[in-house]
């Protein structure tokens, strides 16, 4: 009787012991059922498209269409000029090439009237200059506003404005077109200033967006400036608070800033740009608060991207690939070369405008297994019932068109740490080709029993923890007693 006794209570402590931590922590206990785990493995993504834009021209501007009180208006030397450190840029021979389709020929519209910055831009010293001269400090802390050609194989020019002024635009240098956000050293909120400014600002255009027309009665109708403020303004000024307000932005070089207080440096008498002979109007005063006017109004607002003035790139095309296995068809030639049905699921970065015309294919390797036309206003896509090997490579191709609204994309060289961004106004077609292989492999899961929840509400787990711990105190000493009994 004493041995049944001490077996029932040592089996109730052992018990109690156990399912103490049970009833303090947990509330749900699930034993998962059988499944598989599939580890889809990504190749590299090849990406060419080739944009033929409908690019927003400027004009050369008459300087008798406006009265000016620029101090060198009765000069002889043009505020406009096509080359600097006397090299012409249109004398360049131009390379084309499927990734970058636009080459730098040159330079449009230019001011003499500087962009004054709080330090020195950090570029080489030209030939013959000395550091500690004030004159080559007060050069090197400055910057010339001005516009840059792109010309595409098509022969259509893109005027262009710089978007990082701590690296230097190297003639020839091949470019490629895509969205403002894709830029990799300022954020998504300084793209939409970028974008506000080049859609509002001044570009030297004939009429319409960027002409000086429609860049003066924006500026008397937001209350910027006042009539004979307008009155005076010149196309040199308006360009000078343009590319410093988009400098305020774009700019790779964080250590110097546009002086916003100031915004305006010096100006050049003459246009030349050699690097010991600069001839300076030292005391430029005249339109200097217009301009800072007009800048202040410029980096306050914001135009945030949209679907139909998103360029297709690399990240944003094919953006997410998943498989989920049905069934195994049959055994292959070994465990990682099993036939498998299954579902694809893609998934695009950016909606499908109207008038695109996008095609998806599925190959397995020489075998076409799908097509899917991609639809306006779906991005996710699922293709089932496909039978497909493990292991095998698998590659997805997006072909076609796209549409681009009228809007502001950049330029990236091949190099941007090398040759500097460029950004411009544009509409037109996109023609894209993408490449993207992935294989997947099935490993089964650990056999389970069927699933199986066991859910104990919290307050019923307190009390039984608690109903535990006190047969515990009871249980344990009597056992001890029964023992040496």
């Amino acid at each position: 009787m004493k041995n049944y006794k001490r077996f029932i209570i040592t089996t109730l402590c052992i018990v109690l012991v156990l399912s103490f931590p049970f009833c303090i922590f947990a509330e749900t206990i699930v034993i998962k059922e059988k499944g598989h785990t599939i580890t889809i493995e990504i190749g590299e993504t090849e990406f060419t498209q080739s944009l033929t834009m409908n690019a927003l021209q400027t004009v050369q501007p008459d300087m008798s269409l406006r009265p000016s009180t620029n101090p060198w208006t009765n000069t002889t030397t043009n505020m406009w000029g096509v080359g600097l450190n006397g090299v012409n840029f249109n004398d360049a021979d131009i390379v084309y090439s499927n990734d970058h389709p636009y080459t730098l020929v040159g330079n449009g519209l230019c001011s003499r009237i500087m962009v004054q910055f709080t330090n020195v831009i950090p570029r080489s010293l030209h030939d013959g200059e000395d550091p500690s001269d004030p004159d080559v400090f007060r050069k090197r802390s400055i910057d010339v506003p001005g516009q840059y050609k792109l010309k595409d194989e098509n022969g259509i020019v893109y005027y262009t404005y710089c978007v990082d002024v701590a690296t230097d635009a190297n003639l020839e240098d091949i470019y490629n077109g895509t969205n403002v956000e894709d830029a990799d050293y300022y954020s998504s909120e300084d793209a939409a200033h970028i974008r506000y400014i080049c859609l509002n600002g001044y570009w030297g255009s004939a009429e319409g967006l960027g002409s000086m027309d429609t860049f003066i009665d924006m500026l008397l109708a937001e209350s910027v400036l006042t009539e004979d403020e307008a009155a005076s303004l010149t196309p040199g000024e308006a360009m000078t608070a343009t590319q410093a307000a988009i400098w305020s932005f774009g700019n790779s070089d964080l250590s110097f800033t546009v002086d916003s207080d100031v915004v305006v440096g010096p100006a050049l008498k003459s246009y030349s740009f050699s690097s010991l002979d600069w001839d300076w109007l030292e005391n430029y005063k005249a339109n200097g608060n217009i301009i800072k006017k007009i800048y202040d109004y410029l980096v306050i607002g914001t135009v945030e991207s949209s679907a139909e003035t998103t360029v297709l790139t690399r990240g944003n095309s094919i953006s997410d690939i998943s498989v989920s296995v049905t069934n195994k068809v049959s055994d292959g030639e070994d465990e990682d070369h099993e036939v498998y049905t299954v579902s694809i699921e893609f998934t695009l970065g950016t909606d499908v405008l109207p008038d695109d015309e996008l095609i998806v294919s599925i190959m397995n390797g020489e075998d076409k297994i799908a097509e899917v036309n991609l639809e306006e206003g779906k991005r996710t896509y699922t293709i089932d019932n496909l039978n497909i090997q493990e292991n095998s490579e698998i590659t997805f191709y997006l072909d076609g068109s796209r549409q681009l609204s009228h809007s502001v994309y950049i330029f990236e060289a091949a190099d941007p740490s090398v040759s500097q961004t460029l950004v411009g106004v544009a509409s037109g077609t996109q023609y894209v080709g993408l490449k993207r292989s992935f294989s997947f492999n099935v490993v089964p899961d650990s056999p389970h029993t069927d699933g199986l929840d066991i859910y104990v509400p919290w307050i019923i787990s307190q009390v039984l923890s608690f109903a535990v711990l006190v047969s515990a105190i009871i249980a344990i000493p009597k056992y001890i007693y029964l023992k040496r009994r």
